[in-house]
């Protein structure tokens, strides 16, 4: 398995890969439960009597709740597409001492629990640091969860027919 390592910290971790369609699924699921704001409508005469409702795009309102919106849907999807891509596309050792830290601040200073297991909650809170620890780890993930040449050819090599 290929491993990524930390910038902020030099811990080294194995990644797997996590198909897309979760992510798009996350979009989804959360799309359905927050519609996009409609735009409003104008009434359009035709000229032959008849009209129709064009819909009003540029329309500062619109534009606006639009913005909302898709901050709305960035935030959120990002929150849930890190939970997928660290349950199922990284392998780590949890270090238990750090794991008791971090968890001991969150009761004693933010009296809170933490939820998740522990592999989770060590990955989150105590190896993603840093914008770089995210971003490098998610584009890991990624590029090991696409199709590329080298492996469509390793796979077609070691193909086994059935039968």
């Amino acid at each position: 398995m290929p491993k990524f390592k930390f910038p902020s910290t030099g811990v080294e971790v194995e990644i797997h890969p996590v198909s897309m369609v979760i992510i798009m699924d996350i979009a989804r699921e959360w799309e359905e439960q927050n519609p996009k704001p409609e735009p409003k409508t104008e009434r359009v005469q035709l000229g032959n009597g008849n009209y129709i409702e064009e819909y009003l795009y540029s329309d500062p309102e619109y534009k606006f709740r639009m913005e909302q919106w898709q901050q709305r849907h960035n935030k959120a999807t990002e929150l849930e597409s890190m939970e997928a891509y660290i349950q199922l596309g990284v392998r780590a050792q949890v270090d238990q001492e750090a794991l008791n830290r971090i968890r001991e601040y969150y009761r004693r200073f933010r009296k809170t629990e933490l939820g998740g297991d522990d592999h989770y909650v060590y990955v989150r809170y105590c190896l993603l640091n840093t914008t770089a620890d995210y971003e490098g780890l998610v584009t890991a993930i990624q590029e090991y969860s696409h199709a590329t040449e080298q492996g469509v050819t390793r796979a077609l090599a070691a193909f086994q027919p059935v039968g």
